[in-house]
């Protein structure tokens, strides 16, 4: 009996400390003044937001002006390579109706040929003779001349088709793409035996390589029609890199799109005309030392479009709007058990915290609206 007796009393002991314990948590707690914000000096800047990426300025696909399939590469992707250096080698895949008329079209030049000097041999012989002018021999001798010249050009486009390399003027051509520029190899899309379709005024061709200077890194984004016109050329941003979240990059807005591009810049899909963006490019970016850009990172830039320095702020979430006008809930007076509503006048917000121009004085305390509907 005695221990059970004990049980209780120990019982309604810890009982009583818990609920002295929750009372003095709960007094901490209502406090007024861990519920209030203080009115300080700080600055706010209006920033506009691009989403985009980064991407070469100038990026080359490489094509081909005849068919045929892949015979030899002679570079892979993240290569570097310098204007002019092979790429690869293409094997021509000349159809019969082709290299037939190809050797058509050489007997045809033989004989031009041969007709052309035979004319030219009978001038030669009257002009001896004095029965023909010099200036018609002339003639007859440029013509053999034009004529020898197509000859040898239906010789090598024959000899391409049937071999895919042939030699102009002491030098061997072959059937060889070249890169048009210096840079690096960002892609490769052809192996070795893949067919190329050649670039015509018909066909868009296949592209063999893409390549791109890497030196030459612009930020390329959408801004929302709701900003775009608070932006201009010149101003300077801040970029961020996903990738690199702890990088200071900085780039200059070289241009802004005339026309929006219909592409929403949120993660929706929605097609309303409220919601499109409109291109922006940032160039001369600058990084820090041995920093190294790869194209296509993921990246957002902050453009400051207004600052203001030095002026009264305070969160916006302790703001009330009612009747197209700004309030504060005051911290009340001892002998006051309300909150004093205050009047406001606004200046500049970024959205987060908010310029008060009159209303307030640095160091008044602003009762928390979402302390006060939490404790509610």
């Amino acid at each position: 009996m005695i221990s059970k007796k004990w049980l209780i009393i120990d019982t309604i002991i810890i009982v009583l400390v818990v609920i002295m314990v929750s009372l003095h948590s709960c007094k901490k707690n209502n406090n007024p003044a861990e519920e209030t914000v203080i009115v300080k000096t700080g600055t706010v800047k209006e920033k506009i937001i691009a989403v985009g990426s980064i991407v070469p300025k100038h990026t080359i696909s490489v094509k081909s002006n005849i068919s045929g399939i892949v015979g030899q590469l002679f570079h892979e992707d993240g290569d570097y390579v310098d204007q002019n250096a092979l790429l690869l080698q293409i094997s021509p895949t000349a159809t019969p109706q082709s290299i037939a008329e190809a050797h058509a079209n050489v007997k045809e030049q033989e004989a031009i040929v041969e007709q052309t000097e035979s004319h030219r041999q009978r001038l030669e012989q009257l002009l001896k003779l004095s029965l023909e002018t010099p200036d018609n021999y002339a003639i007859a001798v440029k013509d053999v001349a034009m004529n020898k010249a197509r000859l040898e050009m239906a010789k090598q486009k024959l000899a391409l088709l049937l071999k895919g390399e042939t030699n102009i003027a002491g030098k061997s051509i072959k059937t060889m793409i070249n890169s048009p520029i210096s840079g690096y190899i960002l892609q490769r899309n052809v192996d070795l035996g893949d067919p190329v379709v050649p670039l015509t005024d018909m066909q868009a061709g296949t592209v063999l390589f893409v390549i791109a200077n890497m030196n030459d890194l612009v930020f390329k984004g959408l801004v929302n029609e709701v900003d775009v016109a608070k932006i201009s050329s010149g101003m300077i941003a801040n970029i961020r890199i996903a990738a690199m979240p702890n990088a200071n990059v900085t780039g200059t807005l070289r241009k802004v799109d005339l026309q929006a591009n219909n592409q929403s810049t949120t993660t929706t899909t929605t097609t309303s005309p409220f919601n499109v963006g409109f291109n922006i490019e940032l160039d001369h970016l600058t990084l820090p030392k041995d920093m190294k850009l790869r194209a296509g990172y993921s990246a957002t830039a902050e453009i400051t479009v207004q600052q203001a320095e030095n002026v009264l702020v305070i969160p916006e979430r302790v703001l009330i709007f009612k009747n197209n006008k700004v309030y504060v809930n005051l911290q009340p007076d001892k002998s006051k058990s309300k909150p004093i509503e205050k009047e406001i006048v606004l200046g500049l917000s970024d959205g987060i915290i908010a310029e008060v121009k009159s209303g307030l004085g640095e160091g008044d305390k602003i009762l928390d609206n979402n302390t006060m509907t939490s404790k509610s």
